[in-house]
């Protein structure tokens, strides 16, 4: 009988802590709301994490908690990595001058990456499977991509702004990538062959509300698998128009930097 009550304990034990953490759902739009599913875990903020020979930071299995407000900076592979369903918010850090990319998420479970500033990395966020949410997160300076989505159908990219890739400032590329792209700055896509989007390998997506400007070329679709719903306002102005309307350029995110 002891055993039994002890059983039920563990039992109402197990049930609170199933209310503290609740499921997660396929997928999470906020980092608010994935605080709730993790509240209670581990929480790694304002650190700096320096010059490592791999990864800076890799975050695999299950609800793996928080990083927030750390300095991830000049790793010889990603700043950070997301593997192996983990489940984690990613708000306010800083991640640069990694070798390979700032963030890649590769079969992430429900995961939120908010707020963050990406500089200096060859590619500033690769989505190669799971379900990312980007979102408000600033992404400038790439030697390759800014954003790539490729291999999820899960993946939303919304609010960011993506300046100054030397390729692309997003790529969506595999027949099984279907994100949702929407409300996003892309810009200053200038060295030869990049540009502002390029969906291409039978990808698809939903494109609507972003602003695509001051590229070598706007929107690219290479082979994608259905046309795209670009809703956007693409605003071309490194184009030949932009010589005879160079008042439009005062509407621009970043035109006074």
């Amino acid at each position: 009988e002891e055993g039994g009550a002890g059983g039920g304990a563990g039992g109402e034990g197990g049930a609170r802590g199933a209310r503290k953490n609740p499921a997660l759902p396929p997928q999470v739009s906020s980092a608010d709301t994935l605080r709730h599913h993790l509240q209670g875990l581990a929480r790694f903020e304002c650190n700096v994490i320096h010059k490592s020979k791999g990864n800076g930071v890799v975050v695999e299995g299950g609800k793996a908690g928080f990083l927030v407000n750390n300095t991830i900076d000049d790793h010889a592979q990603y700043g950070v990595q997301i593997k192996a369903a983990a489940s984690c918010l990613l708000e306010n850090n800083t991640i640069s001058a990694c070798m390979d990319c700032g963030v890649l998420a590769s079969g992430c479970a429900a995961s939120v990456m908010e707020g963050n500033t990406l500089t200096g990395n060859k590619h500033g966020i690769v989505v190669a499977g799971g379900a990312l949410t980007v979102i408000r997160n600033t992404v400038e300076g790439c030697t390759g991509n800014g954003i790539v989505m490729g291999g999820t159908p899960l993946g939303k990219v919304i609010s960011n702004h993506i300046r100054s890739p030397a390729m692309y400032c997003l790529l969506v590329e595999g027949a099984t990538c279907d994100p949702v792209i929407k409300g996003n700055f892309m810009r200053d896509a200038v060295a030869g062959g990049g540009g502002g989007i390029l969906v291409r390998g039978g990808g698809r997506g939903s494109f609507h509300g972003n602003e695509v400007f001051f590229n070598e070329v706007g929107v690219t679709l290479d082979g994608a698998g259905t046309l795209p719903c670009l809703r956007c306002v693409i605003r071309l102005l490194l184009s030949a128009f932009s010589l005879f309307a160079p008042e439009l350029t005062h509407h621009a995110p970043f035109a006074s930097q």
